[in-house]
């Protein structure tokens, strides 16, 4: 195990939820998400499968991120969004 040291700036969480067919895994949404992570993604959590009246299903990620050396921005946060979510449309 490698030590990690602890984070002094606060974290920030977003949910992101993605629309997929009924046959769609989380895990294959989950892996895309890994993937496309970059350092300052400290953690992709899967949070809900909710299935839509057309049948298809939403999948709710929470992703938090965080840098060691200072508190990220809100375009930087979002920077991280966008790129996750690039990740997702290119599949």
């Amino acid at each position: 195990v490698k030590y990690t040291p602890i984070r002094r700036f606060p974290a920030s969480d977003f949910d992101l939820s993605v629309v997929a067919t009924a046959r769609t895994y989380a895990s294959t949404i989950g892996h895309i998400l890994a993937a496309a992570r970059t350092p300052r993604v400290e953690s992709i959590r899967f949070l809900t499968d909710f299935t839509l009246p057309d049948g298809s299903r939403s999948l709710s990620f929470r992703v938090t991120v965080a840098a060691q050396d200072r508190t990220l921005t809100q375009d930087e946060i979002t920077a991280e969004r966008n790129h996750l979510i690039q990740a997702l449309q290119s599949q």
